[in-house]
């Protein structure tokens, strides 16, 4: 599998994860583990090899991942808001994983070199 190919993996595997909070008895602890475990595997498998190719790069990737992947844990442990909801679900959930997705892909798409 080439990098490329991981990435998307990994947005699709995130989709699918966060999907379940739309369920009303969603278990956001599990939800929420297996969110970390994709930003791990992100960072291991992909976002660490940017720092051979061009820090700059890395570092943003990096910036851009944690900053989602923490406002993320943030909205899934918040007791008062029921994510079920579709308007608390788009919000909180589905926006900020458009936002990473389009501003990764983006920045690896403009990326001109050193």
């Amino acid at each position: 599998m080439d990098s490329s190919e991981f990435v998307y993996e990994f947005f699709d595997n995130l989709e699918a994860h966060l999907s379940g909070l739309n369920e009303r008895k969603a278990d956001k602890r599990a939800i929420e583990s297996h969110i970390q475990a994709d930003f791990k595997r992100l960072n291991e498998k992909f976002v660490n090899l940017l720092s051979a190719v061009d820090r700059k790069l890395y570092d943003k990737i990096l910036d851009i991942s944690d900053s989602c992947r923490d406002k993320l844990v943030t909205n899934i442990g918040n007791e008062g808001v029921n994510l079920y909801v579709e308007a608390q679900y788009k919000n909180l959930i589905k926006k900020p994983y458009d936002d990473i997705k389009r501003t990764i892909l983006s920045e690896l798409f403009g990326y001109k070199g050193m």
